[in-house]
């Protein structure tokens, strides 16, 4: 799937293979001034970098689901490195629900989606922005777990909160 946004703000949704499309579209009122997940994560990362805190709403559409992203600022933690998460240092904790709009399964299978994730965000070295370290949800499934590993230059040994790129 490619989302594409034009000059007006529009999404432009293409499926390979075709079959991936939902049956309906979306109408143009409700997924014009959004924006994808992985801006959506930059959106999030940016607002801690500018103010401090991660308080926000942000409209995404992922090409089939629209819905908003309600962050909010749950503090500061130290974080401690494991044998799955190597970063070990100081961490903004963001709590990040879901407002589900449109394009979402009813019934049973809604709960595959998950109701909040906590977001752990911190600078890699000096003059970086907050980057996710970590990441945990819950859904009809089990429990997700995401951990930063590596990021360009920097090994597990390296991502220690005060290292810089190589």
């Amino acid at each position: 799937m490619t989302v594409d946004y034009g000059d007006d703000g529009a999404p432009q949704v293409t499926f390979v293979p075709d079959h991936e499309a939902p049956d309906e579209s979306l109408p143009i009122e409700m997924t014009a001034a959004t924006i994808d997940p992985a801006s959506a994560m930059l959106t999030l990362m940016e607002t801690l970098a500018n103010t401090g805190r991660c308080d926000a709403t942000v409209k995404v559409f992922d090409g089939k689901r629209r819905y908003n992203l309600l962050s909010r600022h749950a503090g500061e933690v130290e974080l401690v490195a494991t044998k799955y998460a190597p970063y070990a240092g100081p961490a903004t904790e963001c709590r990040v629900r879901f407002e589900r709009l449109a394009g979402f399964r009813e019934g049973r299978m809604a709960q595959r989606y998950p109701d909040e994730i906590v977001l752990y965000l911190a600078p890699l070295f000096n003059d970086a922005p907050p980057t996710p370290v970590r990441m945990h949800a819950s859904n009809l499934f089990g429990i997700l777990r995401l951990h930063l590993v590596a990021w360009r230059g920097l090994t597990p040994s390296k991502i220690d909160g005060a290292s810089t790129p190589q």
